[in-house]
């Protein structure tokens, strides 16, 4: 009787070993965000164009309710902006696109909407191809 309730307690430990969750529990994580170096940057609502030849991509860490409020008149601060433009006709899944193929690029950090206008922010990293005439 005794080896059946040992037994017992092996099989119920190596159950709940099998069955234990493998997912981190980090509450930092972020499935949509943007990485530099040691910081992560949310990502919260996406704004995708086409035009001509290019495609204009917006990426922010507030809300699409947060982007309407500011329209009315709140003022929201810190928020993160992300802006690429890219010389191609359409976003292809799956696709890496080089940085030869991306007219310009700007994230600004830590910026404010004030009366539906992104303003101040600290440039994180800008690349913009030269406007010749």
């Amino acid at each position: 009787m005794k080896s059946l309730k040992y037994f017992a307690i092996a099989l119920f430990a190596l159950v709940m070993t099998a069955c234990a969750s493998d997912d981190s529990s980090n509450s930092n994580s972020y499935e949509n965000n943007i990485t530099i170096e040691a910081s992560t940057y949310p990502m919260n609502s996406a704004l995708v164009e086409t035009s001509f030849n290019s495609v204009f991509l917006n990426l922010t860490n507030i809300t699409e309710a947060q982007i309407e409020d500011s329209f009315s008149g709140v003022t929201i601060n810190n928020v993160d902006l992300f802006s690429i433009q890219i010389n191609d006709f359409d976003l292809t899944p799956n696709r890496t696109y080089d940085l030869s193929e991306i007219s310009s690029l700007e994230f600004i950090v830590n910026g404010s909407i004030v009366g539906g206008e992104y303003e101040d922010g600290f440039f994180s990293f800008i690349k913009a191809e030269a406007i010749q005439t």
